[in-house]
């Protein structure tokens, strides 16, 4: 059957997965009308990501095309404040009709950088009155808005201005969220506050099928913690949570708050939380949960961990990272896991958990492992009895020179499994330190990854990649001397890792914050 012949619904649903492709989007467009509009409402989706991912220049053209879509007394004001806007092409497309997702901290930038770019002053009113314009227009505009990240305290003070009720509450707006963020770093001061408060209180009137909800709070507001839990109980079928939150008593109000969510969750991630004097038995009583996070929470024993012991679930992927030494809970929280464990990451690899592992969590695939002393014998050990096809190596102390570690890799290299196929080492490694695996590695590996790299890659790295040709499809390595922000390199190591049709190789070499071959 040729591509002209396909059914409209399944062009549609292949153009849906190039939806992150965007080079490949763009050659899309001039195939026919039809194939032009689709892919356009792709590519106007999500189009603040291109900033995120270290594009920020593309916010200019994004901000200049948007105001067009303005209302007319919304243009007078902004021509009143000297910003002038040009409309000499009308609009082929009604864009803001497509945008699915916003990150408001990114809008803001955008939109810093556009008027920096026409050479306006930036006064903060006027930014104000662009960001206020813009998620008005976006809220009245778009039939299929899905996601919005919100984070406070907002340290260019614009949303200091902002009333987010007024703004959020325009229709049909944020009637059809399914995905939520909100980062709260840090003391609030009293405007945002209030403005906060007073959003969050509305939001389970607003929109009630949130299926992904993601909070960090790092700051001491109760108030905050009370009405996350009220927006977690008022979902109809939230499918994912993720909690990261250092006040003491926010698990009272958390905990109990899943529950209401017992018959939809199936991801809880859980981090710095305090789980001492709480009870287990509401996360426990998630009988659908695949997927558990616990990241650095304290207060964990063999006592309160039995609710989850006795629970229903299969969990799948397992995270469990803790700068203690939690053998015996960790153990015990594998063992419940048993054979339906596929991925697994550990903070710690004791003699203990390794053969709890070994004898009763035989199909794991994907294993991530904080690397500290003395774990080497343990660690093989797993390689040479499990089916690894991805493989992290995490070292959990960048400052130390961890001499086992750079005596393992020779070892480690001879040992890793034929099945593995994604190997990543992210630790303050030498590329001596790296030649000595990849010299000794005879799995078929399609990915490599290789991040805080101290040194530009040696020889034997290079000989990797041309020997591997025929299997190695990606590779990632990142200079730490030149590593300035960490969002760049994870939205460079998806990129790389999502890539299936691309071989990097050293002719492609570049020198700017990473490496890419």
């Amino acid at each position: 059957m040729s591509i002209h012949s396909l059914p409209t619904e399944c062009l549609k649903y292949i153009l849906e997965n190039l939806k992150n492709h965007t080079k490949t989007l763009h050659c899309c467009l001039l195939v026919n009308r039809f194939w032009c509009k689709n892919v356009i409402k792709l590519l106007w989706s999500h189009p603040f990501s291109l900033i995120e991912a270290g594009k920020p220049n593309v916010g200019n053209s994004l901000i200049s095309t948007y105001v067009l879509f303005l209302k007319d007394e919304e243009i007078a004001l902004l021509l009143n404040r000297s910003i002038d806007i040009f409309n000499n092409n009308p609009p082929l497309f009604n864009y803001p009709s497509f945008l699915n997702e916003l990150n408001c901290s990114t809008l803001t930038s955008a939109i810093l950088n556009w008027l920096f770019a026409k050479k306006l002053p930036m006064d903060w009113n006027e930014v104000s009155l662009l960001v206020k314009s813009l998620c008005e227009l976006f809220m009245r505009s778009c039939t299929n808005f899905y996601s919005l990240k919100i984070s406070l305290p907002s340290f260019d003070f614009v949303w200091d201005y902002l009333d987010f009720f007024n703004i959020f509450n325009v229709q049909p707006g944020l009637s059809n969220l399914t995905k939520f963020q909100l980062v709260i770093v840090g003391e609030c001061n009293i405007r945002e506050i209030s403005n906060l408060t007073k959003f969050l209180t509305s939001l389970p009137k607003i929109c009630t099928g949130v299926k992904e909800l993601y909070i960090e709070c790092m700051g001491e507001q109760e108030c905050f913690i009370e009405l996350i839990a009220n927006i977690i109980r008022s979902q109809h079928n939230l499918l994912k949570i993720r909690i990261k939150c250092t006040r003491e008593d926010s698990v009272n109000y958390i905990m109990p708050a899943l529950q209401h969510q017992q018959n939809s969750l199936n991801s809880v991630q859980l981090h710095l939380m305090n789980l001492d004097r709480i009870s287990l038995d509401h996360l426990a009583a998630c009988h659908n949960l695949t997927s558990l996070e616990l990241n650095g929470c304290y207060g964990l024993t063999l006592n309160n961990i039995i609710p989850l012991m006795n629970a229903n679930f299969a969990i799948k992927n397992l995270y469990l990272w803790n700068p203690l030494r939690l053998t015996n809970v960790h153990s015990a929280i594998i063992q419940k896991a048993g054979q339906k464990l596929r991925k697994l990451v550990l903070s710690q690899l004791t003699r203990e958990i390794t053969q709890t592992i070994l004898t009763f969590c035989p199909n794991i695939t994907h294993l991530e492992i904080g690397y500290s002393d003395k774990i080497s014998t343990f660690f093989i050990s797993l390689l040479n009895n499990l089916q690894i096809t991805h493989l992290t190596i995490q070292e959990l102390n960048s400052f130390s020179s961890n001499l086992d570690l750079i005596k393992m890799l020779p070892s480690l290299g001879e040992n890793l499994p034929y099945s593995l196929n994604y190997l990543k080492l992210d630790g303050n490694f030498d590329p001596n330190q790296v030649d000595n695996l990849v010299i000794n590695c005879k799995s078929p590996i399609k990915t490599l990854i290789c991040k805080n790299i101290r040194n530009i890659p040696n020889k034997s790295i290079i000989h990797f990649i041309k020997s591997n040709e025929g299997s190695l499809k990606r590779i990632g390595v990142m200079i730490k001397q030149i590593y300035l922000f960490n969002f760049k390199w994870n939205c460079f190591e998806k990129r790389i890792e999502n890539d299936e049709y691309k071989t990097y190789m050293y002719s492609s070499l570049q020198l700017d914050d990473s490496w890419i071959f």
